[in-house]
């Protein structure tokens, strides 16, 4: 194996400073990708198809990490990561029966940085093999021709109309593709959806989440609501529920379900941040339009998750770059924009915050509300370039409004305000 090529490890293990000492090292190798550290071998596998896996390091002391089953189970799925066991010296008897049952290797506790890298390297090698062999690729298996294509809304900070942006873009899909379209609401805890579109959330994603492993169509068309538009929702509970984070993980497989039982878009708003839950929508989306303002904090933000989508191994055609409230006479240049982010934007959506804020307020998207509108005219356009496949690579800009400068404003001072600078007391 190249020196070079990337490794994808999820470390399992207990909250202690062992894992603290296995997070800074695992995170300090050039050549290795972080891809999550959860404290149960069950939630870990639950990834397991979601994104790039290559190793699972487990640390047996866990509260499942000892039941065999779970390790049969993971060797036999297609594409399935390595796990290596990392045990105390008394566990040896166990660590012969969890090779036999699949696991490719263990770590003798304590063991040194170089002793880690070393075994992550050689059992890799195993993994590539096994892949090879099983024709099975790194990422989210292809949909079913007649699927639904799964577009999710993410934007890294808040506040920049993501929200608003989807209810419209699903109206706004719908209507020009005359095909289904589902909104799914992606944040459980804080979803605004049913907000934004005036609906009353008396079914919910809640009502599936016990069910994942047998969504039958008749369930999945049980906890959708039909709104005026023509579009479905799959809203938010309606009521704070501590005791669906735990659960957070599952919606993914939700939304998966749901595009395989129907055809056109499943739109989904995913929550600002990169919790574990936010990564596995954005996993088996087909295509995530990165909504980001121009603003030194939202562009800083969005130049991180570019960097990180890399790493995650996306193609550059999954993600498409949306401009939101963009002010021609007073931001940053468009052009200056792209070159800082390295990435062409495909839709620029104009601003009128007081407009935008009506209809949310209202809960009328602003393509409802006024069609001939600026804003409603990005949006529809952006939906006909999403329609025809061609939003990544063919930019949907539309004229942007214009707005006074602010007198002595330098709107290109803003992107030099993103270049790394002399850290204070050097």
């Amino acid at each position: 194996m190249a020196d070079t090529q990337l490794i994808h490890v999820v470390l399992v293990a207990h909250h202690d400073p062992v894992s603290d000492w296995l997070l800074a090292t695992l995170r300090s190798e050039a050549n290795v990708v972080l891809t999550g550290s959860l404290s149960t071998l069950d939630r870990a596998a639950d990834l397991i198809g979601q994104r790039p896996i290559d190793v699972l390091l487990v640390d047996t002391s866990v509260t499942d990490a000892k039941q065999l089953d779970r390790y049969q189970t993971i060797a036999a799925t297609p594409g399935a990561p390595a796990s290596i066991l990392m045990v105390e010296p008394t566990d040896l008897a166990f660590v012969q029966q969890a090779l036999f049952a699949g696991a490719r290797g263990f770590l003798l506790k304590p063991f040194t940085q170089v002793q880690l890298m070393d075994s992550l390297r050689q059992v890799v090698q195993v993994v590539a093999q096994q892949r090879q062999a099983l024709g099975a690729g790194m990422g989210a298996p292809a949909p079913r021709a007649d699927s639904a294509e799964i577009l999710a809304l993410f934007s890294p900070k808040g506040g920049v109309g993501r929200t608003s942006l989807a209810t419209s873009l699903a109206v706004a899909l719908h209507q020009e593709s005359r095909k289904r379209v589902t909104l799914v609401d992606g944040d459980l805890q804080f979803g605004d959806i049913d907000i934004a579109v005036n609906a009353v959330a008396r079914k919910s994603i809640a009502d599936l989440l016990g069910y994942v492993n047998d969504l039958e169509p008749s369930l999945l068309e049980s906890a959708l609501i039909d709104h005026p538009s023509g579009i479905r929702l799959l809203l938010a509970p309606p009521l704070f529920d501590p005791a669906l984070e735990a659960d957070e993980g599952r919606l993914a497989h939700v939304i998966k379900s749901l595009s395989a039982v129907q055809g056109g878009y499943v739109v989904v708003d995913a929550p600002s941040g990169l919790s574990e839950s936010t990564l596995n929508l954005l996993d088996v989306a087909q295509r995530v339009l990165l909504v980001t303002a121009a603003s030194v904090a939202s562009l800083r933000a969005t130049k991180r998750f570019l960097e990180l989508s890399a790493k995650m191994d996306y193609p550059e055609e999954k993600i498409a770059l949306v401009l939101s409230g963009y002010r021609k006479d007073a931001d940053v240049p468009l052009e200056d924009i792209e070159r800082h982010l390295a990435r062409p934007i495909a839709s620029v959506i104009p601003s009128d915050p007081l407009t935008m804020a009506q209809a949310l307020n209202q809960g009328q998207p602003i393509v409802m509300r006024d069609r001939n509108h600026a804003v409603s005219k990005a949006i529809i356009k952006l939906a006909r370039h999403l329609g025809a496949g061609t939003a990544s690579a063919s930019p949907a800009r539309s004229e942007p409004s214009s707005a006074p400068a602010a007198p002595g404003s330098r709107p290109m001072s803003m992107i030099s305000a993103l270049r790394p600078k002399q850290a204070l007391g050097s």
